[in-house]
């Protein structure tokens, strides 16, 4: 897909609860391994997907 870049959604619940934490590819096993850190008992389910470069850039730090 053209303009579009690949990132991972962090899905984390527990209950009925959830939240997202959405992040580079390549940097999702350390988000899900702080996760955990902060309490092992969570589920965080890991998924890829397409996002707009804007987006993507933002994951990366560049706000412009």
């Amino acid at each position: 897909m053209k303009d579009y870049k690949v990132i991972t959604n962090n899905k984390v619940s527990k209950g009925h609860y959830y939240a997202q934490s959405f992040s580079l590819s390549d940097k999702s096993s350390d988000v899900v391994t702080g996760l955990k850190k902060i309490n092992a008992s969570l589920n965080v389910d890991s998924y890829k997907f397409w996002v707009d470069e804007p987006f993507y850039n933002y994951l990366l730090g560049d706000f412009k």
